[in-house]
């Protein structure tokens, strides 16, 4: 029976260690949250950071899934 570790499947799936899947899912997440601070001022203030948030968010998804030497 072969078991896999939870903590480790998905991040070989992806082609990164544990630490290096850690490492680059807190970095989206410290950017996400910084954009979710520009959009919240961007309501309050519509004539601020007019596509910031979006561009950030597209230039992410485009380069989710390549390694860090692709980039």
């Amino acid at each position: 029976m072969n078991i896999k570790n939870p903590f480790t499947s998905h991040p070989h799936e992806v082609g990164e260690s544990y630490l290096r899947h850690m490492k680059t899912a807190f970095g989206y997440s410290l950017k996400l949250f910084g954009l979710s601070i520009i959009a919240f001022t961007h309501g309050l203030f519509p004539f601020l950071f007019v596509t910031t948030t979006s561009d950030s968010i597209k230039e992410m998804s485009s380069n989710m899934g390549k390694s860090r030497w692709q980039k």
